[in-house]
């Protein structure tokens, strides 16, 4: 038998939305285009049905989460507008569910693709968005798969392409702009080939990072994640006045158990993790 004994614990938790709502009207003015809000893993951590109603209260038309089973929960709650899923279905049961339910299915493979085409239909497609690798290295078709892509889509009527959506690797760091500017390159020639093919289609490479800072690469969405709560990808950078204006969101208070001396010289905790360069005096705080 579980027992949530949370209610006890001295650590507090407290998401402000007002400042979520805050981060997305500033990202969204920084931008001038489309900002889809990152809720993936919870909305990390901040709750996915509250931050789902308040960015649909600030005007979001499209939202971002990460499995399959975080959309389907959205739309049991009654959230109709639209979802990306940005892991895509991970098995068949997802395809059908994320077909049936109007789901936008990351696509970063045949395997993929192949789920949704079988579990839709020509009258009801399923609404993929692929995904390229142009330097992450993680997931994606490659430039060099267009052709083939788009020849074998041509075969699936049952799958609507309406995204393609590449990610950048180094957006956040002054050293990386050569190799972000290969990949903003790389990307639009992807984006050209299929927009031919597809002329409704919507291109996405923006991480939080490169929609600050990478004008010319914002398209037609800019996905916002770490920025959205807050984080200013820039801190300590010459970059920093990017992130001018955002807001934490998420705030975390404890209780003082005990404050006591710590003498120079003296560490502390596992570890020794800190070691006081003079005398000192420390509090211990219940957040563990």
């Amino acid at each position: 038998m579980h027992k949530d004994f949370s209610i006890h614990s001295p650590v507090k938790v407290r998401v402000n939305l007002n400042n979520l709502k805050h981060n997305y009207a500033t990202l969204r003015k920084a931008c001038g285009t489309e900002v889809m809000p990152v809720l993936k893993a919870d909305a990390y951590g901040h709750g996915l049905l509250p931050c789902t109603r308040a960015m649909l209260e600030a005007g979001v038309k499209i939202i971002g989460v990460g499995i399959v089973p975080e959309a389907l929960f959205l739309r049991d709650q009654g959230i109709s507008c639209e979802i990306l899923s940005m892991f895509g279905p991970l098995n068949a049961a997802e395809a059908a569910q994320a077909a049936t339910h109007d789901i936008i299915s990351l696509a970063p493979a045949m395997e993929q693709l192949k789920m949704l085409s079988a579990h839709a239909s020509k009258d009801k497609p399923a609404k993929v968005a692929l995904k390229f690798d142009t330097g992450m290295a993680r997931l994606g078709f490659t430039k060099n798969d267009v052709p083939a892509l788009i020849a074998a889509l041509r075969g699936m009527p049952a799958v609507k392409p309406v995204m393609a959506m590449s990610h950048f690797a180094v957006a956040d760091e002054i050293s990386g702009v050569d190799f972000t500017r290969e990949q903003i390159a790389m990307f639009k020639d992807i984006f050209t080939a299929l927009k031919a093919e597809y002329p409704d289609l919507k291109g996405s490479l923006c991480n939080s990072s490169g929609g600050m800072a990478y004008a010319d690469a914002r398209l037609d969405l800019v996905r916002a994640g770490i920025a959205l709560y807050g984080s200013n990808p820039f801190q300590g950078t010459e970059q920093e006045s990017l992130g001018h204006g955002l807001k934490p969101v998420m705030e975390i208070s404890s209780s003082l158990v005990q404050v006591h001396a710590l003498r120079k010289g003296q560490s502390i905790s596992y570890g020794r993790t800190f070691t006081a360069e003079r005398d000192m005096v420390v509090g211990i705080v219940a957040c563990g």
